[in-house]
């Protein structure tokens, strides 16, 4: 493997060391990530080498997973796996998702939080489209209607919210489809621009600085025997039940946002031992129900709270109508 990459003085200082441990500081930044990157090559020549990384949250560890991908990506390294599961000692969580900031619906995200603090959730997961990213469309759209910064500064607002409303738990956040608008837009218009840690989705929000966690796009993510996904990795409008048409796709237990419309579906699966039962919901959103694209449709708002029960996951898919929990 060949990597086309010079260290520093300090680094090299650093990689040429026989010590057993080595203490290397500094301010955040590529210095010490690409150091330990080449560290990790010394014996990657012995098929049975494994290393262990440990950062101290996710969002250090996506942080440090994209750097490693740029870092080997020109000797033919590629990263394998990209599933976020979330911790044994999580009992519950609340799902959101698809709130389209600036275009969210205040009082339906008042009626969620309620729930949630009722019922004493452990963490908060929002589940994709946060955000709106109206004039990074590619789309028609109205030059006139809210601009990028102001998206960035509501979404800003939103997660500083978010903790102030759950000050002691883990909060997580993923993007969706319209949050990936921002990367297909740099990737089209200013392509230099994505190697620049000050274009990270997740610096622009600030996330660490209100202690939510930030788990790349397309990320799986895992909680007891559910797969977590946002759900524009299904085709289509969803269907009439998006959870049938979900399940039908993943095969497995699961839940997604994506589609506005909150359902529910279960499939008994036929096995060479007992049969099984598999389960899928669609969340409700908490954005504006009629938008000026889409006017007559299916959607309403919605959120969930998932508790573990034993191995097993118990899934309270709530809908919201005219700012009370039906």
């Amino acid at each position: 493997m060949t990597i086309q990459w010079q260290p520093q003085p300090k680094q090299a200082i650093a990689l040429a060391s026989t010590e057993d441990e080595i203490l290397f500081g500094g301010a955040r930044g590529g210095g010490m990530p690409d150091t330990g990157h080449a560290w990790l090559l010394y014996d990657i020549d012995k098929p049975s080498y494994r290393a262990l990384v440990i950062r101290k949250n996710y969002t250090d560890l996506s942080d440090w997973l994209d750097r490693a991908q740029r870092f080997y990506f020109n000797a033919g390294g590629k990263l394998v796996g990209d599933t976020f599961i979330f911790p044994s000692a999580c009992n519950s969580v609340g799902v959101i998702g698809d709130i389209h900031i600036p275009y969210q619906d205040n009082d339906a995200i008042e009626a969620a939080f309620a729930e949630m603090e009722a019922q004493k959730i452990e963490s908060l997961f929002i589940n994709g489209d946060m955000l709106d990213f109206y004039q990074l469309s590619f789309h028609e759209k109205d030059p006139r209607n809210v601009h990028f910064k102001q998206e960035i500064e509501a979404g800003r607002q939103f997660l500083e919210y978010c903790r102030y409303r759950f000050p002691d738990i883990p909060i997580y956040f993923i993007p969706g489809n319209h949050e990936n608008r921002f990367e297909r837009y740099l990737r089209v218009k200013a392509s230099e621009l994505l190697d620049m840690d000050e274009f990270r989705l997740d610096v622009l929000l600030h996330v660490a600085e209100y202690g939510v966690q930030f788990i790349p796009f397309r990320s799986k993510v895992v909680f007891g025997d559910f797969l977590i996904e946002h759900g524009d990795k299904i085709p289509g409008a969803g269907g009439v039940v998006p959870a049938r048409t979900a399940l039908m796709r993943l095969k497995t237990n699961c839940l997604i946002n994506h589609f506005h419309k909150t359902s529910d579906s279960s499939q008994r699966v036929y096995g060479p031992d007992d049969s099984t039962t598999i389960r899928g919901y669609s969340l409700g959103c908490l954005c504006e129900l009629t938008p000026e694209y889409l006017e007559i449709n299916e959607w309403n708002h919605g959120f969930a709270i998932l508790k573990r029960n034993g191995n097993l996951v118990q899934v309270n898919n709530y809908e919201i109508e005219g700012n009370q929990i039906v």
